[in-house]
């Protein structure tokens, strides 16, 4: 298996068990389980960051707001979809829904911001996407 596959490998798995967990967890409080998960991502991100090559390196004050930036999302993130699923919202339509728009909007961040191209293939590409996720929606 290529290196360069681990990753994306290490995203599918975690997203499918993410998802799976969150429609899972009933009738819990959403703040309650976040806290726990959160604590949980935090004590599992010290030991990563202790045991990795260049340990106990801090972060440079200009990372700090990003970090805390990247938090704030997750967070976003996280309770969206918990509150998607409270209300009854498939496991299968929401991950598809939330994806693909999140895609065509980082298109066209990446297109406007960051000169990234967009060729037609793409361009048919994001909107065949879109289409299947609205086909979803629809039942």
């Amino acid at each position: 298996m290529s290196p360069a596959l681990v990753p994306l490998l290490l995203t599918i798995a975690g997203g499918a068990v993410y998802h799976l967990s969150q429609k899972a967890v009933g009738g819990a409080r959403p703040w309650s389980v976040l806290a726990v998960a959160y604590g949980v991502a935090f004590v599992a991100s010290s030991l990563l960051w202790w045991l990795m090559p260049g340990r106990g390196q801090a972060i440079r004050p200009a990372e700090l707001g990003l970090a805390a930036l990247i938090g704030l999302a997750a967070l976003a993130i996280e309770a969206g979809f918990f509150l998607s699923y409270r209300s009854g919202w498939p496991v299968g339509t929401t991950a598809l829904l939330s994806n693909v728009a999140v895609t065509v909007v980082l298109a066209a961040v990446g297109v406007a911001a960051y000169g990234e191209a967009l060729s037609p293939t793409r361009a048919v590409g994001a909107l065949l996407a879109v289409l299947g996720a609205w086909l979803l929606a629809r039942g």
